[in-house]
Parts: C-alpha cells; sequence; structure tokens
C-alpha cells in the first residue's frame, strides 16, 4: 500500500473479510471515527459505507455525508468525555 513493499495485501484482505462478517453480526453498529483527516480518505470511506450511524470527531475535518450521522467539531477526548457524560 502506498509504494510499502512490505504490504501484506493477503492479510489484509483476510482481515476485512472477518471485519465484514463480524459487523453483519451486530444488530445496531455504531461507528466512532477519530482524528480521521481528508488527506487520506481510507477510514473515511468506512465510517460513511457503515449500515448504523457514524459519529465523525475532528476539530477540523468534522462534516458527514448523511442525515443519521453525527459531526462533532472537537478533539477526540473533550469529545468522549461529553459523550461519557451524556450516556
Amino acid at each position: 500500500m502506498f509504494g510499502d513493499g512490505d504490504w501484506l495485501g493477503e492479510w489484509y484482505d483476510r482481515k476485512e473479510v472477518e471485519l465484514r462478517q463480524w459487523m453483519a453480526e451486530l444488530e445496531s453498529p455504531v461507528i466512532i471515527e477519530m482524528g480521521a483527516g481528508i488527506a487520506i480518505p481510507t477510514v473515511r470511506w468506512f465510517g460513511d459505507n457503515a449500515p448504523g450511524p457514524l459519529i465523525r470527531i475532528n476539530v477540523r475535518d468534522h462534516r458527514v455525508n448523511w442525515p443519521k450521522d453525527l459531526s462533532v467539531a472537537a478533539g477526540a477526548l473533550e469529545a468522549l468525555q461529553a459523550i461519557d457524560i451524556r450516556l
């Protein structure tokens, strides 16, 4: 990946299959994405395409694409502490 000669593509592919199988077993998954910027969008693609809601936490790049998702303009620790208080 990205010119890395030591990239373990087969391992990555197996892990992705395992992740998809696990997520299919969940009743109401919620993805919490922290600090993923827009320069390398791979993590963002995952959250944007997940079956449940996404909570995107990022100081600058926090916008979400779907009404089911939540945009939080804050640092990860601050946002998680606020979520914990609310719960």
